[in-house]
C-alpha cells in the first residue's frame, strides 16, 4: 500500500509522533521517516504545525478573559472555602506575573526590532 504525503501529514499531526501515526496508518514507521528526511514535505509539515499552533493559541486567548473572571469570581465568593479561595489567589498571582514578564519581553523585542530595521534603512 503506497501511502500519499497527505495522509502521512495528517497522521503525523493528529497523532504527534511517527510511531503513533504509523499505528494509526496500519503500517511500518520506515515510510515516515524517509518522508521525514524530505526537506520539502518537513518543510510542508511545520508549516501545518504552525498553523495549528497558531489557531490554538486564538483559541485559548478568546478564553483567556472568561478564566480570569471565573477565577476573581472564585477568588470573591466569600462562601467558597478559604483553601479555595487562596488558590484561587495563588493562581491569578502567578499568572498575572508570568504573563506581565512575557508582554514586557515582547514589547522589548518589538522595540529591538524596530531599531534593527531603522538601522538597516
Amino acid at each position: 500500500m503506497k501511502l500519499s504525503d497527505d495522509s502521512i501529514l495528517s497522521a503525523l499531526i493528529a497523532y504527534g509522533s511517527p510511531t503513533a501515526a504509523a499505528k494509526a496508518l496500519g503500517c511500518s514507521t520506515q515510510p515516515i521517516y524517509t518522508r521525514l528526511r524530505n526537506p520539502e514535505f518537513k518543510a510542508k509539515l511545520d508549516e501545518h504545525r504552525r498553523e495549528n499552533l497558531t489557531a490554538a493559541c486564538g483559541a485559548l486567548q478568546g478564553a483567556l478573559l472568561d478564566a480570569i473572571r471565573t477565577a476573581r469570581d472564585i477568588l470573591n465568593d466569600t462562601e467558597n472555602a478559604p483553601q479555595v479561595r487562596l488558590n484561587a489567589a495563588s493562581m491569578v498571582l502567578s499568572n498575572a506575573l508570568r504573563y506581565t514578564e512575557q508582554n514586557d519581553i515582547l514589547q522589548r523585542l518589538d522595540a529591538l526590532e524596530a531599531a534593527q530595521r531603522g538601522e538597516q534603512n
